[in-house]
C-alpha cells in the first residue's frame, strides 16, 4: 500500500520551504549588505576591530546558512515530493490544477531547478 500525500499537506510543504528559503535568503543579504556597508565606511580596513567585525559577519552568513538552509539537502527534498507526486498522480501541473493548489514563486524556482516546470496558472502566493 503507498502513501500519497493530500493536496493540503503539499500546499503545507510548499509553502513551509518556500518561506525557509525567503527568509534564509533576505538574512544572508542583509549580513551581506552590513559586511559591505562596513568595508566601505569611513574607518580604515586596516583597522583590526573592523577586519575582525568584518569577518565576523562573513563568517555568521555562513553558519546561518549552513545550519538553517542546505540548498542541496532543499532541492533534494523538492525532487523526492516532486517524485513523489508524478509516480502517484501523474503531471504535476494536473495535481495542482485539479486540486485547486497554487505553489509559491521560490517553490516554482526550486521545483524548475529539479526538472518539474510550474505552470504560471499554479503559481499563487503563501496562504
Amino acid at each position: 500500500m503507498s502513501l500519497y500525500i493530500s493536496s493540503v499537506n503539499y500546499k503545507s510543504i510548499s509553502d513551509l520551504i518556500s518561506n525557509i528559503y525567503d527568509r534564509v535568503t533576505y538574512i544572508n543579504e542583509s549580513l551581506e549588505s552590513m559586511a559591505a556597508d562596513l568595508y566601505s565606511s569611513n574607518v580604515s580596513i586596516s583597522d583590526i576591530g573592523k577586519r575582525r567585525f568584518y569577518n565576523l559577519i562573513r563568517e555568521e552568513k555562513t553558519t546561518i546558512y549552513n545550519k538553517s538552509f542546505n540548498s542541496l539537502d532543499t532541492l533534494s527534498f523538492v525532487k523526492k515530493l516532486q517524485d513523489h507526486v508524478y509516480s502517484n498522480y501523474g503531471d504535476i501541473n494536473i495535481y495542482l490544477s485539479e486540486n485547486g493548489t497554487k505553489v509559491t514563486q521560490t517553490f516554482a524556482d526550486l521545483s524548475a531547478e529539479v526538472g518539474y516546470t510550474i505552470n504560471p496558472e499554479n503559481i499563487g502566493v503563501v496562504s
